[in-house]
């Protein structure tokens, strides 16, 4: 908590800031109560009110310059609830959430916020913590993207009016069929892969 004080108050201090991106985060595998209760509460501050803090230290400096942006990396998870990743999907939901409202609030203040919400992303992720020894095998290699492909995808989108950003075209696709009228049987079958992912199904 104090290092969210302290870096939202130098936040406010610069002069010049004009993209924040709240990209910390990690995982855990183990269903609700497998998972120790302080590595939870531990996310909820990582992904929730680190994100939300810092945001608003951001915004303090964006509002009178009428100019910024803010990217919150949330994930393609919180479209899709599922066992072994009940509190990770939750706050990947909420950053969702809070950045179409928050983006509503300030459109007309000349600042962007968007949700980047990226599947399976090949970064340090998987290396360390609870995925230590994970095999990426595991998941199909066309579901892996690369990170600048992400990032790349990310920063074109801030140029339009669109807040929830979902790079790739085949996790857009999964995004949009489960909305459709065939939604139940696409949201169980990404439930299944997030478990087998997760390491939730035992």
């Amino acid at each position: 908590d104090g290092d969210i004080a302290a870096l939202g108050d130098y936040l406010t201090g610069l002069p010049d800031l004009v993209l924040l991106v709240n990209n910390a985060g990690f995982g855990t595998r183990g269903t609700f109560t497998e998972v120790p209760l302080a590595r939870t509460l531990d996310m909820i501050r990582v992904h929730v009110i680190a994100s939300v803090a810092l945001s608003r230290a951001a915004l303090a400096g964006m509002e009178p310059r009428g100019r910024g942006a803010i990217i919150n990396v949330s994930s393609i998870a919180g479209f899709f609830p599922s066992t072994g990743g009940a509190t990770y999907g939750a706050t990947k939901a909420y950053l969702t959430a809070f950045s179409e409202a928050l983006a509503a609030e300030v459109k007309d203040k000349g600042i962007k916020v968007q949700a980047l919400c990226p599947g399976f992303t090949a970064t340090e992720f998987h290396d360390v913590g609870d995925y230590q020894g994970f095999d990426r095998g595991q998941i199909p290699a066309p579901l892996w993207m690369p990170a600048s492909d992400v990032v790349t995808a990310s920063l074109a989108a801030l140029g339009g009016d669109g807040v929830v950003v979902v790079p790739g075209a085949r996790y857009k696709a999964i995004v949009a069929a489960a909305h459709g009228p065939f939604g139940g049987r696409i949201r169980g079958a990404a439930r299944a892969l997030r478990q087998r992912w997760r390491g939730g199904v035992r």
